[in-house]
């Protein structure tokens, strides 16, 4: 799947399309799309995005305070809103797989 493509799929498939992606993949679409936003710190959004997902512990607290991170971190803004959120999803993603790989080692 292009990153394109991850952009403008329906929301109700988007979730179902992430959980197939290697994280390599999920690494990937998300670096082109915080390029795309004007942005190459990946890895300044990645600890700006832990340091919300330890902060917050209402999971939908969480989700909406990391889409305000990235709204606020990124230099252009997004004509199409639900970029944030579909970032925010790829990114939550990336930090759960992240995380269950480092449990599972320990």
């Amino acid at each position: 799947m292009k990153t394109h493509e991850i952009i403008s799929i329906n929301e109700s498939d988007l979730v179902g399309a992430l959980k197939t992606m290697s994280l390599d993949q999920l690494e990937k679409h998300a670096k082109q799309i915080i390029k795309d936003m004007g942005s190459d710190n990946y890895a300044g959004l990645m600890t700006e995005a832990m340091q919300v997902v330890k902060a917050e512990s209402d999971q939908a607290q969480k989700f909406q305070a990391l889409q305000n991170t990235i709204r606020d971190f990124l230099p252009n803004e997004a004509v199409m809103s639900d970029i944030y959120a579909r970032l925010a999803a790829i990114l939550m993603m990336i930090l759960s797989r992240k995380f269950s790989s480092i449990m599972a080692k320990s």
